[in-house]
């Protein structure tokens, strides 16, 4: 984790990122910083291989993939850069964010902190829609976490604003570095999990100890059992019953 070298890739992202993208590209912003870290050249930016415009490449031939959003896109990539490049999927985790929210008509502002907060553990969720490709020897994985302040605007003012109505524009800027953890190996996602799980675990035990709902447990243990990180011991009715692989 380089902390100097994060904070020049957020300044950079500043300077190249044209203001029309806000809005447009709604994570524009993030995704440009974490560009600039994990590959400072610009010459290396947005290459074109095998017929598929790439965020980033290593001087070694290593293709970089950003997604800020969900990872379906990502299939079509994946089946046609795997089988000859080494890949890396980056996914930018916002462990924290202020929500800075201005309203067009009438100027008024305001910020508050979110009482969101994602996880490691959202990325399964993502890894669960490119499952057929995350035990290919060629795929890594990389896990980015940051603090973010999230830019809202809207419409009207505050007091006109309708229910559920959605910001017109709205825009991701990294704050700090939390964490950088890559993994080449993907059977390393064990360590993610709880290190005291029991030896035998379902989805409730996992979700308890994690502090995750049960829906993300047990897409958690999809991918890790994908993964062979895990496998099921038995079925109690509709219930599965975990353990570790080996032990």
């Amino acid at each position: 984790m380089n902390t100097e070298l994060f904070e020049l890739a957020c300044q950079a992202a500043i300077l190249v990122t044209p203001k029309s993208s806000v809005g447009t590209l709604s994570e524009h912003r993030l995704h440009s910083a974490i560009k600039y870290y994990v590959q400072p050249d610009m010459e290396f930016h947005e290459v074109r291989v095998d017929g598929f415009i790439c965020d980033a490449v290593r001087e070694d031939g290593e293709v970089l993939e950003i997604q800020t959003g969900a990872f379906f896109p990502l299939r079509k990539k994946l089946e046609r850069l795997l089988p000859s490049h080494p890949v890396t999927v980056i996914y930018p985790v916002v462990t924290e964010k202020r929500l800075l929210v201005t309203y067009e008509e009438s100027g008024e502002c305001s910020i508050r902190k979110s009482p969101k907060k994602a996880t490691s553990y959202n990325a399964f969720a993502e890894l669960y829609r490119i499952r057929d490709y995350i035990s290919n020897e060629n795929f890594h994985f990389r896990m980015i976490s940051v603090t973010c302040d999230e830019h809202r605007l809207y419409l009207g003012t505050k007091d006109g604003r309708k229910p559920f109505q959605k910001p017109i524009k709205t825009e991701r800027i990294p704050v700090s570095l939390v964490g950088d953890v890559c993994f080449y190996n993907m059977k390393e996602l064990r360590s993610v999990l709880p290190a005291d799980l029991p030896e035998n675990f379902d989805t409730k035990i996992l979700s308890d100890m994690a502090g995750i709902s049960r829906d993300l447990a047990g897409i958690t243990l999809r991918v890790t059992t994908e993964l062979g990180i895990t496998e099921v011991a038995c079925v109690m009715g509709r219930r599965k019953i975990y353990r570790f692989c080996g032990d």
